[in-house]
C-alpha cells in the first residue's frame, strides 16, 4: 500500500478547495461538478449497485445533500481528503491485517493512479470510484461507530452458552450512533476526515495510547518476536543460571528492564548476566504487576507462562480490546466508576484521574458478572438479601432436605413476598424434598416461597449495597466473606460485585453528595434498621471486560481471560475482518 500512496503523492496535485455547495469556482470546476452532477444522477438511478457497500438508494442519501456531485475527487483529481480517508481504513488498529482486503482499498488505489486528472478522465469512471470511496467511508464508520464483529452472532454464542453448559452471560454494546452523512459534509467543509472519524471512535482512557503500543508490538514481531524461555522450576535473587542470560533479553524485550548489563557491584561474579540480581528481580516484578500476577520477584511457572506468550498473541489481544472499545458509552462521565471484571478491580475517576481503587471479587465462571453501564442511584445501608431462585434451588432447597432448620441461624427466612416486612413462615413446615425433585424433572420450575436474610454479619450483602437498577439484578455491595480479597484471581461471586472497601468508597460519595453524610451514615450502620439514601446525583457505573489496556501510570497491562471471551470474540472478529 505504502508503494501506492508513494504514487499517487507524486501523481497527483491535491485539492486544497473546501467543498461546499455555495462554494466559488473556476470555469472549469463548475463545468467538472455540473457534468459529474449529471453522470452521478443517471447512475444512481440504475438497477446494478455502484457501491460494495451501499445501495445506490443509500447513495441518494449522501449526494441528494451536495446536488450529485463528487466528494472525493474535483477537476485536478482526487482530493487530499480520500488520501487521508484510505490512509486511516488502512491504517486502523483493529481492521489494519485485513484492511485491503475488505475494503478493496488497492484496487481502489490502482484505479485512482491511472486518472492523470479527473477532467481529463471519462466522467463515468470518476463517479464510479467517487461512489466506491463514499461506500467505503460508510460502512467504515460503521465498524468505527460500533465494532467490526457480528453482534447478533455474538449474542447466539451467548445463548448457545446458556443452553449447553447453563451459563448465562451477557454483554451490552452502545458504540456511537451518529449521522454518518452529516458527518461527512462537516468533514469535506473542514477537509479533515478525522473529524468524522474520532467523532464515533472510542474514548476510552489512554485508547491512544494503546494504539501506539499496538505499534511497539508490531514492531517486535516484525524483527522475530519474543524469546521463549526453557522450562525450569524457578528463579529468584540470587540464583545464577544460564537462562537467566536469556530472561535479560526477553524482559528488555518488553521493556521491563534497561539494559543487560551488570551491577556495579556484581561485576566479580563471575558470568554476572546469569546472575539473578536485584535489577532482574525489580523488573519481573514489574512484568508481573501488568499482568495481574503474584508480585513476588520469583519467575515459576505461572510467570513463565506468561512470559512465554506468544508477541503474535499479544498482538491479537490488544487488537480485541480495541475493538471492545467500540462497545463502549463515548461518555463515560466526569466522575464515573469503573469496574473491570478482568482485572478484579474498581476505580473511581475523577475528572480523568484515579481517586480512588481496590479490589474486588466477581461472578465465577458458572456466574459470569454482565458486562453494561448504568447509574448508581442509591446507597442501601443494612440491606436484607433477596436469594435469587436459582441459588435457592441449587444450594439452599438440598441443605433444608438435611437440615430443614440449617439456615435459621444464617438470619434466613421465608416469605410469601420479597417484602421483608410481610410474614415470615416455620422452615419445618415444608417437605423440602418436593421442591428437590421438582428441580429434578423441570428446569424452570421455581421454589414458590421468597428467602430473605436479614442484616447481619453474616449476610453475604455485608452492611452496605450499592444500587444502579438494572435488568440483570447485579450490584456492589459489601461481604461478609473477606478472604477472597487476599487471591489473586477473584471470580466467586454469583455474579454481583463485591468490594473490598466499601467503607472508602461510601467515603468518595460522601465528598461529592449532600445526601450522604458520612458521619451520620456510620451511626445507621451501628443498627440493624434497613435504610435507603437516594443519590442527588447519579454516577454513572460501566463494568467493563478488558483484557489489554494501559493503565492511568502508562503501562500497558495484560490479564488472563476469566471467562473465555477472548476466545470466543477472536474468532467472530477474525471472521468480520475476511468476509467479503
Amino acid at each position: 500500500m505504502h508503494k501506492y500512496r508513494i504514487l499517487f503523492l507524486h501523481v497527483f496535485f491535491f485539492s486544497t478547495l473546501l467543498f461546499a455547495v455555495n462554494s466559488e469556482m473556476s470555469p472549469s470546476q463548475k463545468h467538472f461538478a455540473n457534468e459529474a452532477s449529471a453522470v452521478m444522477k443517471k447512475l444512481l438511478r440504475q438497477q446494478q449497485p455502484v457501491s460494495k457497500f451501499l445501495s445506490n438508494g443509500a447513495l441518494q442519501r449522501y449526494y441528494k445533500r451536495g446536488h450529485y456531485r463528487p466528494f472525493w475527487f474535483d477537476a485536478e483529481g482526487i482530493k487530499s481528503i480520500a488520501v487521508e480517508l484510505i490512509n486511516a481504513v488502512e491504517n486502523d488498529p483493529v481492521l489494519k491485517p485485513a484492511s485491503n482486503t475488505v475494503f478493496g482499498l488497492r484496487d481502489v488505489v490502482l484505479q485512482i493512479s491511472t486518472l492523470e486528472s479527473a477532467a481529463d478522465a471519462e466522467m463515468e469512471t470518476v463517479m464510479r470510484l467517487d461512489a466506491t470511496i463514499t461506500g467505503i467511508y460508510d460502512e467504515y464508520m460503521k465498524r468505527v461507530a460500533s465494532g467490526t464483529i457480528d453482534w447478533k452472532e455474538f449474542q447466539l454464542k451467548l445463548e448457545a452458552l446458556e443452553e449447553e453448559k447453563k451459563i448465562l452471560a451477557s454483554w451490552d454494546r452502545y458504540g456511537a450512533y451518529k449521522n454518518r452523512v452529516t458527518l461527512l459534509y462537516k468533514a469535506l467543509e473542514t477537509d479533515d476526515i478525522y473529524s468524522a472519524v474520532n467523532a464515533v471512535n472510542y474514548t476510552y482512557p489512554m485508547a491512544k495510547k494503546l494504539e501506539q503500543a499496538l505499534e511497539y508490538y508490531e514492531k517486535i514481531a516484525h524483527e522475530g518476536g519474543y524469546i521463549q524461555l526453557p522450562e525450569f522450576q524457578k528463579l529468584s535473587e540470587g540464583d545464577s543460571d544460564p537462562v537467566v542470560v536469556l530472561l535479560r533479553e526477553r524482559l528488555i524485550q518488553s521493556g521491563e528492564l534497561n539494559s543487560t548489563t551488570c551491577l556495579p557491584e556484581e561485576s566479580n561474579v563471575t558470568h554476572c548476566l546469569e546472575y539473578f540480581d536485584s535489577n532482574v528481580k525489580r523488573a519481573v516484578k514489574t512484568f508481573q504487576r501488568n499482568h495481574g500476577l503474584s508480585v513476588d520477584g520469583v519467575v515459576g511457572p505461572d510467570t513463565r507462562k506468561h512470559l512465554n506468550i506468544t508477541i503474535e498473541e499479544k498482538i491479537a489481544t490488544i487488537r480485541l480490546n480495541l475493538e471492545r472499545m467500540r462497545w463502549l458509552p463515548r461518555t463515560l462521565g466526569k466522575r464515573y466508576v469503573l469496574v473491570n471484571i478482568a482485572d478484579y478491580k474498581l476505580l473511581v475517576i475523577d475528572e480523568g484521574n484515579v481517586s480512588l481503587e481496590m479490589p474486588i471479587v466477581v461472578g465465577e465462571k458458572r456466574h459470569p458478572t454482565p458486562v453494561f453501564s448504568n447509574k448508581m442511584s442509591s446507597v442501601v445501608l443494612n440491606p436484607y438479601w433477596r436469594v435469587p431462585q436459582s441459588i435457592v434451588k441449587r444450594e439452599l432447597v438440598p441443605k433444608l432436605v438435611k437440615d430443614p432448620y440449617a439456615l435459621v441461624e444464617q438470619g434466613m427466612r421465608m416469605h410469601a413476598d420479597w417484602n421483608e416486612s410481610s410474614p415470615y413462615y416455620d422452615f419445618g413446615t415444608i417437605d423440602w424434598s418436593v421442591y428437590l425433585q421438582k428441580d429434578d424433572e423441570e428446569e424452570n420450575f421455581e421454589v414458590p416461597m421468597r428467602f430473605i436474610q436479614i442484616p447481619s454479619s453474616q449476610n453475604p450483602l455485608g452492611r452496605v449495597k450499592f444500587m444502579f437498577p438494572n435488568k440483570y439484578s447485579v450490584y456492589i455491595h459489601d461481604t461478609s466473606v473477606k478472604r477472597y480479597f487476599r487471591y489473586r484471581q477473584r471470580a466467586f461471586s454469583h455474579g454481583c460485585i463485591r468490594v473490598s472497601k466499601p467503607d472508602a468508597l461510601l467515603q468518595s460519595i460522601a465528598k461529592v453528595d449532600k445526601n450522604v453524610n458520612y458521619d451520620e451514615v456510620q451511626e445507621l450502620l451501628k443498627e440493624k434498621h434497613k435504610t435507603k439514601i437516594g443519590l442527588e446525583t447519579k454516577i454513572p457505573i460501566h463494568v467493563v471486560y478488558l483484557t489489554s489496556w494501559v493503565s492511568h501510570n502508562g503501562a500497558i497491562q495484560f490479564r488472563d481471560d476469566i471467562y473465555s471471551y477472548d476466545t470466543m470474540q477472536n474468532e467472530l472478529l477474525n471472521k468480520a475482518v475476511v468476509k467479503q
